[in-house]
């Protein structure tokens, strides 16, 4: 019998009629369907409301802690997080990469080995603290993917490198889904039935 797994699904669309939120309700549907335990969080209708980073010292930034704490939980409490977000500018909708900002900090997603025996100017890959998570990203762009291979592929290599495997996480999978402006409805039903499956086959 399967696990049953906690799953965190993220949602970095404003737009509540967008094909991001249609996807990321099929596939936590499809999770729950395989009886996991299932949160979704909506990055535009979080409450509390994360503010933006913006701090002169330390002092400042500890002023967030109980919100960032209470966000971090249900990253650590997670066995599963699920990403769905738009491609805009190139990369990541603002409140969507300050949730990655405010929560994915030293000390909860990772920090640098005081001890290590190599010297510190070459300790540029720190200690991942969120290792044997499972992390799946969705990803919608107007554009066909092939134009946008040289923009994909720094973008892929900063979520995948700089941000998830610098926190510890390999198991990654991303899924693409090219000229969403222009796609039918039979073909983003075909997609909001991927997503499902998606999460079912967690």
């Amino acid at each position: 019998m399967p696990i049953k797994k906690s799953v965190l699904v993220i949602n970095g669309h404003p737009s509540t009629q967008s094909l991001n939120h249609s996807l990321s309700r099929s596939f936590a549907d499809g999770a729950q369907s395989a009886n996991h335990s299932v949160t979704i969080l909506d990055i535009y209708q979080m409450d509390p409301q994360l503010p933006i980073v913006n701090y002169q010292t330390p002092d400042d930034w500890k002023n967030d802690q109980p919100i960032r704490a209470h966000y971090q939980q249900m990253i650590a409490d997670a066995d599963v997080i699920a990403i769905f977000h738009p491609l805009w500018w190139g990369g990541w909708p603002a409140l969507l990469k300050n949730f990655i900002d405010q929560t994915l900090t030293p000390g909860f997603a990772y920090h640098f080995d005081d001890h290590s025996k190599m010297p510190k100017a070459l300790v540029v890959k720190p200690k991942g603290l969120l290792k044997g998570k499972k992390v799946r990203v969705f990803i919608t762009y107007d554009a066909y993917t092939f134009l946008y291979i040289v923009l994909f592929v720094p973008f892929i290599i900063t979520w995948a490198l700089f941000v998830l495997f610098f926190c510890g996480i390999t198991n990654m999978r991303f899924t693409l889904h090219q000229r969403v402006r222009f796609s039918s409805s039979q073909t983003r039903g075909k997609w909001i039935e991927r997503a499902f499956r998606r999460g079912r086959s967690l």
